[in-house]
């Protein structure tokens, strides 16, 4: 706070006053800033561009909360440091400037200060509008960090939801094979542990879908020892899907909604089918199942912007949804096709390739 009377804090109101050849130069620089800075939108690049668009010997971003990214010469980074933190702060508008330095708060939070050795004609102009840009970029780099962390939560939310159900059930039905066939039993046990290894082990957001696939199959092996006769599976794969990357837990949970809502309501059972084929830049999913069925308007409740419905009614198929669309785009959300006594159809296409979308 001691240096705020030093800094001038530059709103970046207005227009850009730069003459035509200086305003030229800035937007097609920002243009190729821009493009690698999509490539690549951490904090660490996005300052290193700056530097590079404003000709400073240093320039500082300090990101909420108290911490501060450099890129360049090192200059009096105490002391700029306080002026950043003051900025952020609003507590040094309209205050003189020393010679060759100029802090600009950032709309998203922080401040971004420009270094020069010498005072230089039009920097505090070319500044303040590469500080908008970072402002702009630091506001959408906020945005992506939070959608990550909901999706992480969601995840996290889907894995306490499916497993306390699923838990019951394995457990009863191994336990009603302990005496009749205890070999079978220790089978189902093994792969009861190999199920919740995958399920809860230390994953990150994306596996492959050979794995996704081999967790179902272990899923619906423990669930036909407990339907018998009632539950008919078939899995159909093309083996080119089998190494796509896909969201963690976007299968099973499907697979296990069929099970619960589509088979399990009817006496005599039903079959669960799961298809997985390749349409060129995609692969297309689908989970079906000739049980029960249900309201299509129900359905269309649940995965609605507005929907208020109770998050057990069907297993993780809102979460699946919304996940889905923050990594692949609204597109690429699930579809649904149901009717009371006609089954449920489950569809989703998952792009083969998409940046920072690794197994």
């Amino acid at each position: 706070m001691i240096y705020a009377s030093r800094v001038r804090w530059t709103r970046g109101r207005g227009g850009l006053a730069l003459d035509e050849s200086e305003r030229a130069k800035l937007i097609d620089d920002l243009v190729t800033a821009e493009a690698t800075v999509a490539a690549d939108p951490g904090v660490g690049n996005l300052v290193r561009q700056a530097l590079g668009l404003s000709g400073a010997e240093t320039v500082w971003i300090r990101i909420e909360p108290d911490q501060v990214v450099r890129a360049g010469h090192r200059r009096q980074d105490s002391e700029v440091s306080a002026l950043l933190q003051a900025a952020s702060l609003g507590s040094a508008a309209d205050a003189p400037s020393p010679a060759g330095l100029f802090v600009h708060r950032l709309p998203s939070g922080g401040a971004i200060a420009f270094g020069y050795p010498q005072p230089r004609p039009g920097a505090e102009r070319a500044s303040a509008a590469i500080a908008r840009w970072v402002g702009h970029r630091m506001a959408q780099r906020s945005l992506a960090d939070e959608s990550a962390r909901a999706a992480s939560a969601e995840l996290r939310a889907l894995r306490a939801q499916i497993s306390p159900h699923f838990v019951f059930n394995a457990m009863g039905a191994i336990a009603a094979l302990i005496r009749i066939d205890p070999e079978r039993a220790r089978s189902l046990l093994l792969d009861f542990a190999d199920y919740t290894r995958y399920s809860f082990g230390r994953h990150g957001e994306y596996t492959t879908f050979a794995e996704e696939l081999r967790s179902t199959e272990i899923y619906l092996s423990l669930e036909r020892a407990r339907f018998g006769d009632r539950l008919g599976v078939r899995v159909t794969v093309a083996p080119e899907v089998l190494s796509v990357p896909v969201p963690f837990l976007v299968l099973q949970p499907l697979v296990e909604n069929a099970v619960r809502h589509g088979i399990e309501p009817m006496a005599a059972g039903g079959r669960v089918s799961v298809l997985a084929e390749d349409e060129g830049a995609v692969i297309r999913i689908e989970i079906d199942d000739d049980g029960a069925g249900a309201d299509p308007a129900a359905i269309e409740a649940l995965l609605g912007d507005e929907a208020d419905a109770d998050a057990h009614t069907h297993v993780g198929l809102r979460n699946i949804d919304e996940r889905l669309r923050a990594v692949y785009g609204d597109s690429h959300g699930l579809v649904v096709d149901t009717a009371p006594g006609a089954g449920t159809r489950v569809t989703l296409r998952i792009p083969k390739y998409r940046p920072n979308v690794l197994a």
